[in-house]
């Protein structure tokens, strides 16, 4: 057998291999079976895995595990690959809480949807009786997000391709290479400072206040938000004011003091949010004594998700013993383990 033969038998065994594992590993991580070994088949396993020609690099449509919605994801993308084997969501102290807080008819605020992973998964548990609203600047990854989660779940979801902000106006988008899941409002301040950190395309979207938007959500149920938005979260909340104080009873923001003025940024919205009846509360997955406790500006050290509650809506939940309200530092982190 010559050389060239040799190694295309060898190719294909490897690529028979890698079709056989692939498949068995999603079989196992949908039911559970690999879930002690999260972080191996996502970082270590699954790269070996990548090979366009039996894994496509584009978006493919994934059940959420306990549930019967399945949500778009791409498994280059390393934030997909636990939707794409296991089923689960990579931010999974985030899924447990929206598992855990949102009911029928509740509603579900995403701003900063990317490819719609929270917005399909409170979509599956608020139900037809409840709604989700979605905001994703980037025209092209609203579009695809609005028409598939439409098409998997029905009218109850609707991704606004805008941007929020504090200020009606247009405003630069800005995009990394042509990965539909990178961009943003707002975190570099001139052009050459985006491009160097490879933020080359640039795109005109229009910016609008979410006050404007969100004054008509329905009384019943309970209303959480959730903000991701790459260091543009400050003026998201300048803009949302009078519906966090009169409607919104939790939100989620992802806390990054570098890209909002440091620790004087931290305090600021700390404030702000504390001045609307919210409390802040620590979101630390990795960290298990850590996990849901109280916090203050000073502890948010890094990127960090930090869940801004009315303790009424704590209460009603049954996340914080009505007991405990007033003295306890902290919260069950039994119930917010959910296991599905």
């Amino acid at each position: 057998m010559s050389s060239g033969a040799a190694t295309a038998v060898i190719t294909s065994i490897n690529l028979s291999c890698k079709k056989m594992l692939s498949l068995c590993i999603g079989i196992a991580g949908r039911t559970g079976m690999l879930d002690h070994a999260t972080n191996w088949v996502v970082f270590r396993l699954a790269p070996l895995l990548l090979d366009e020609r039996i894994i496509p690099n584009r978006a493919v449509p994934r059940r959420l595990r306990g549930l019967r919605i399945r949500a778009l994801c791409n498994p280059y993308n390393p934030f997909h690959r636990s939707l794409y084997w296991l089923g689960k969501l990579h931010e999974r102290e985030l899924d447990n809480f929206l598992r855990c807080v949102l009911r029928p008819g509740d509603h579900f605020v995403d701003i900063g949807a990317n490819f719609g992973h929270m917005s399909a998964l409170a979509a599956g548990l608020v139900g037809s009786d409840g709604s989700v609203t979605a905001f994703e600047p980037h025209p092209d990854l609203a579009r695809m997000v609005h028409e598939f989660l439409r098409a998997e779940v029905g009218h109850w979801v609707t991704v606004h391709p805008v941007a929020l902000g504090d200020t009606p106006r247009s405003v630069t988008l800005r995009v990394q290479g042509d990965a539909l899941s990178r961009s943003n409002v707002g975190q570099f301040g001139d052009d050459e400072t985006a491009e160097s950190h490879g933020f080359m395309q640039a795109i005109t979207v229009p910016q609008v206040r979410a006050d404007g938007l969100l004054n008509s959500l329905p009384e019943l149920g309970i209303v959480v938000a959730k903000i991701d938005v790459e260091g543009h979260e400050p003026a998201v909340l300048r803009g949302m004011q009078e519906v966090l104080r009169s409607r919104v009873d939790a939100v989620v923001v992802e806390v990054t003091p570098e890209w909002i003025g440091g620790a004087s940024g931290v305090k600021a919205m700390f404030q702000q949010m504390q001045e609307l009846s919210f409390e802040a509360w620590m979101m630390d997955s990795g960290v298990r004594e850590k996990l849901w406790c109280r916090c203050q500006p000073a502890d948010i050290a890094g990127q960090t998700n930090v869940l801004f509650a009315k303790r009424s809506m704590l209460i009603s939940r049954g996340l914080l013993a009505a007991e405990h309200a007033k003295f306890g530092p902290g919260m069950s982190t039994k119930k917010l383990r959910v296991r599905v």
